[in-house]
Parts: structure tokens; C-alpha cells; sequence
């Protein structure tokens, strides 16, 4: 026995702790009350669920008017940050390039054009990082572009073509993908690269038709058709569901697909990275210049091809023909956010670097990542906790705390230049994007924004609620490693969160 401790007290303290464990096990008790009647808090009952035994859990609410934690549970641990991270990418580049900034496609030509009209030289299309350029989500904005290229070109006097055509892309460098991005990744839709010459989300369909279970489905087209470009499946037709998997890097001349797609299907589409846009928008116009008349003796290339054989990726100078303008940065961020599109973040994010204009060297995700941080330090925000290796957060190498995220989000509501603009840019519970299949109860209504995370066996929640009292609090519920399906994780977080707006 220890001196000065009554055995008595030992005792009494001891079957708290009994108490305690015993609470904290009972994962699907009802709220309020757990099966030793001890009564709990919600958030401590989330936390304690059978679902999250093994998982790492990093959970916290700040009061939106004074930016002071109300509740936390291990709030300052790093764990996965999955799309959460679009969070910091998108309300940096608003509060730094502001809501009406746009990106810039220019057709130039190099050379000379004689009273003829020939063009001794090159057509280039230098990108300017847009990410949505001829992209389905703005297809009225952009239109039917290649074609006003081509009457643009025309109108600059163009009838023939002694030269190439060239699609330029490096402005942000020959590396698209993040070295952290999965090689199973890669391939698929929400894999493809950061160009500085985008082009229809970097994104071609793969057309399937499947027969009876067990069978191998047939490739019957690729949308747009990519020449050169050879697509091998190794499907085969089984299950309710898309688990088909495309497998390729940047700049490939081949993909291969693997895995299993739903049978009997006549026209089956599964989404995949497009291996070179700058390449294909080079094409597109090549055939258009072709099919509308124009002779042009050279072929389309790239910029990247005239370095990796040693020419200089610096032509003579370039008279500009046309400027197409991307859509504004806020529409940009608004479609990232509630689409979750992973392109979009990467190009948004090294976007933040063009602020004082076009730098003298490429821009690459490392200096741009360093920028984030340097607002962070500027503005008081905390970043203690913050890995962070892109901008869309499909690398595993990110890590974020909620602690870092809700501080963010208060500073940005509370004292951003374009607060409101961030808020309105992100999905409605049970209405918007990524958020529009969860959160569907009625408390929810007009009361909850906020930025889904997902990954394998990660399921993050950040954003901002209203309660029923009139208090906004920013918050972040971030789960890793758990066990069951991302609908439980949602549906449970969901039950934290409905409490929070009904009772604070």
C-alpha cells in the first residue's frame, strides 16, 4: 500500500476505470447512455464506436466567431488527408489570385507569312495551366474552341503551313503526377497529370461491351480516338459493379485494364488519363487545319519531344493569333470542390504561383506547396501537423490535423478576402457534388457545407455547420483505418454532426 492512500478510495477509483473501459468499448450503444448507465458525450461514444478499434481519429470543432476549440479528440494527430486537401489549395489561390482571375490558351505562329499565305513556321498552342479547356463541365463557355482556332488562324492571313504543330505545355514543367501518387492511380480518370496544356479533363472513355459472366468484354471504341495509342483489356464480366482498373503513365503509348466490369452491358464506359494532352490538342488542330483546307506540310508534336531530342524548348519569338480564357478562378474552384476533381486542384494549386505573372522557369508543385505554407506563416495559421505533397490529395504521403483544417477554416470565413465566396464554393449536405448522396436528414438543410475526403480506408469530413442556437462552428472529422464502409463512417459521422447542430 502506498503511503497516505485510503484502500478505500483505491477501490472506489478502480471501478471508475472498470466503468470507463467498459463505456468505451460499447461502440454501438445509443447515444447518451452506454451499458454501465454512465452517461457520455457524443463525441466521446463516436470515437469509442467497434468500427474505428483500429482506426486513427482526429476530430475537432472551433467556434467560428472566436476561432477557440469547443471540442477535440486527438485534434492535433496527422492522418490522411485524402480530397480534404483541396480545402487549403483552393481558399489559398482564391485569397491570392482573387475570384476573376483566368487562365490563358494562346495560338501563336513563329515565322514569316508571305503575301501568298503561307506560313513559314510553326502554329504553337501554349497552355497557360487551365485545367477546364474543352472540358464537359463548361462546355458552353468553351464551345466548339478547336474550330475558332482554326478561324482564327485564317484570319490571320494562314493558308498553308511550312512547319509543325506544336502543343506546348511547359510552363509547368514535363512531370504531370506527383512522385506519392499510386501507380494503380495513375491510369484512371481522377489520375490524370498537371499540365500546363490541358485538354478535355485529361481525360479519354474507354467503350466496353460485355457479355455473359466469366467472359472477356470487347473494347469497341476510345473517345477522343488517340492515334498511336494502344488500349489492352484483361477484363473479365463479372459482379454489379465497376471495379475496372486503367493502367498507364504520362506520355505512354500503351494502357492495359484489369479487373472485372458488370456483364451483359452493350456499352459499358470506363474513364482513363489521357497519356499526353498537349500532344492531342496539337492533333485535334492539325486535323481541323486539315479537313478546313489548310496544307501544312509538318506534323503535330510537342515542345517535350523537341527537348527530349535536343532542340530548345525556347522557339523564336511567337506572334500571338488568339487568346482563349479560361473560366473564373471561382467557378474553376467551385466545380473542384463540390466535383472533387483532382486535375483541377493540381492546376489550381500551381496557378498560385502566377500571381505576379508568368515566371521565368517552369512551375512545379514543390515552390507552389511552399507558397500554402507561406500564407500559413502570414497569417497566424496554424501548420504544425501539415504534410503536404499536391494539391488534390491523392498522394499518400499527405497528412493533415483537424486541428490545422478548422484552424484554416475559421481564419478564411472569418477574416479572408473572399470568405463568403469560399463558403458559397463549397457542397451543400445532401444537395452538392460529392456531398449530394449523404446528409440527406432535414437538419441538414442550409446548415452544412463542407469537403469530403475519400480514399481506401479513409473518410474525412471538414467544413462549416449552423446550429439551431445561431452559432457557426468550423470543423473536421477525419477517420482513417477503419473498419466497415465509407456509408457507415458517413452515416455515423453524420449522427455526430446532427447532434452538434441540434444541441450547441
Amino acid at each position: 500500500m502506498l503511503p497516505g492512500i485510503n484502500k478505500n478510495y483505491l477501490m472506489v477509483m478502480l471501478t471508475a476505470l472498470v466503468v470507463s473501459y467498459t463505456a468505451y468499448g460499447q461502440g454501438s450503444t445509443p447515444w447518451g447512455n452506454t451499458a454501465s448507465g454512465q452517461i457520455s458525450t457524443p463525441l466521446e461514444l463516436f470515437t469509442a464506436d467497434s468500427s474505428f478499434r483500429h482506426a486513427s481519429l482526429s476530430v475537432c470543432f472551433r467556434d467560428l466567431a472566436t476561432g477557440d476549440i469547443t471540442e477535440e479528440y486527438f485534434s492535433d494527430m496527422s492522418v490522411g488527408s485524402a480530397s480534404v486537401m483541396k480545402l487549403l489549395t483552393t481558399a489559398v489561390a482564391l485569397e491570392t489570385l482573387g475570384p476573376s482571375f483566368r487562365f490563358k490558351t494562346t495560338v501563336s505562329y513563329t515565322g514569316t507569312i508571305d503575301a501568298a499565305g503561307t506560313l513559314y513556321g510553326d502554329i504553337i498552342i501554349t497552355g497557360g495551366g487551365d485545367p477546364a479547356l474543352g472540358s464537359d463541365h463548361f462546355s458552353s463557355h468553351y464551345g466548339d474552341f478547336i474550330s475558332e482556332w482554326c478561324r482564327q488562324i485564317k484570319a490571320a492571313g494562314i493558308r498553308r503551313i511550312n512547319g509543325n504543330i506544336t502543343g506546348d505545355g511547359s510552363l509547368f514543367g514535363f512531370s504531370p503526377a506527383p512522385g506519392g501518387w499510386s501507380w494503380s492511380d495513375l491510369g484512371n480518370y481522377y489520375g490524370a497529370g498537371a499540365h500546363a496544356l490541358s485538354v478535355y479533363d485529361n481525360m479519354f472513355r474507354i467503350h466496353l461491351r460485355s457479355g455473359e459472366t466469366g467472359t472477356a468484354p470487347v473494347i469497341t471504341a476510345t473517345e477522343p480516338e488517340i492515334p498511336g495509342f494502344r488500349v489492352t483489356s484483361h477484363l473479365t464480366a463479372m459482379g454489379t459493379s465497376d471495379r475496372g482498373y486503367v493502367y498507364s503513365i504520362p506520355y505512354s503509348e500503351s494502357a492495359y485494364i484489369l479487373g472485372t466490369i458488370p456483364p451483359n452491358r452493350d456499352d459499358f464506359v470506363l474513364k482513363a488519363s489521357l497519356p499526353d494532352p498537349p500532344l492531342l490538342a496539337a492533333i485535334n488542330l492539325f486535323n481541323a487545319l486539315k479537313e478546313s483546307g489548310t496544307e501544312i506540310t509538318g506534323r503535330p508534336v510537342t515542345l517535350r519531344e523537341s527537348e527530349r531530342n535536343g532542340g530548345s524548348t525556347a522557339p523564336e519569338k511567337r506572334n500571338l493569333i488568339y487568346t482563349t480564357l479560361s473560366p473564373t478562378l471561382i467557378e474553376l474552384i467551385t466545380i473542384t470542390n463540390r466535383e472533387s476533381i483532382n486535375l483541377y486542384a493540381e492546376n489550381i494549386l500551381r496557378g498560385i504561383e502566377l500571381a505576379d505573372g508568368i515566371p521565368g522557369t517552369a512551375v512545379v508543385a514543390d515552390s507552389a506547396i511552399q507558397m500554402v505554407y507561406r500564407f500559413l506563416e502570414e497569417n497566424g495559421i496554424e501548420s504544425s501537423g501539415l504534410f503536404m505533397d499536391d494539391g488534390s490529395g491523392l498522394s499518400r504521403y499527405n497528412a493533415i490535423t483537424a486541428s490545422v483544417i478548422t484552424d484554416f477554416l475559421c481564419h478564411i470565413k472569418s477574416r479572408g478576402r473572399y470568405g463568403e465566396l469560399f463558403y458559397s464554393s463549397l457542397p451543400a449536405a445532401g444537395r452538392d457534388g460529392t456531398l449530394r448522396p449523404y446528409f440527406r436528414d432535414p437538419v441538414f438543410a442550409g446548415r452544412m457545407v463542407a469537403k469530403s475526403g475519400t480514399s481506401t480506408r479513409i473518410r474525412n469530413y471538414a467544413g462549416y455547420i449552423k446550429t439551431f442556437s445561431g452559432k457557426e462552428y468550423a470543423f473536421a472529422v477525419l477517420v482513417n483505418n477503419y473498419e466497415g464502409t465509407v456509408a457507415d463512417v458517413s452515416e455515423k459521422t453524420g449522427k455526430l454532426l446532427k447532434w452538434w447542430i441540434e444541441n450547441r
